[in-house]
């Protein structure tokens, strides 16, 4: 373990600023994985801060978000690719998602 009381407060905060640098670049990175694995036009789905399925298609692949197409009344959402599974072309609703990809 590193024995921070030996460092000054200068040394201390050009500590903390890498720090935070390397956290952010491997969250980008992470992202970045996580996007790569989807493509306009892809049938996934989520759950929502609810808790409720929400299945739609990729309408655009951004830097950091996913922009998706719901095929129900919740219009458009840009959700982070961590949060995105694929689903089912077949499934229209979030029963049928959920039986898709848990029980087969």
């Amino acid at each position: 373990m590193i024995d921070l009381s030996k460092f000054t407060i200068s040394e201390l905060c050009q500590l903390n600023k890498l720090v935070v640098q390397e956290v952010a670049a491997r969250r980008q990175s992470e992202t970045l994985v996580a996007a790569s694995k989807f493509k306009a036009g892809d049938h996934v789905s989520f759950s929502s801060r609810e808790g409720e399925i929400i299945l739609g298609f990729i309408r655009r692949v951004n830097k950091k978000t996913l922009t998706i197409d719901t095929y129900s009344p919740h219009g458009h959402w840009r959700v982070s690719p961590e949060i995105v599974k694929h689903a089912p072309k077949t499934a229209k609703t979030p029963k049928d998602a959920w039986s898709d990809m848990f029980l087969n």
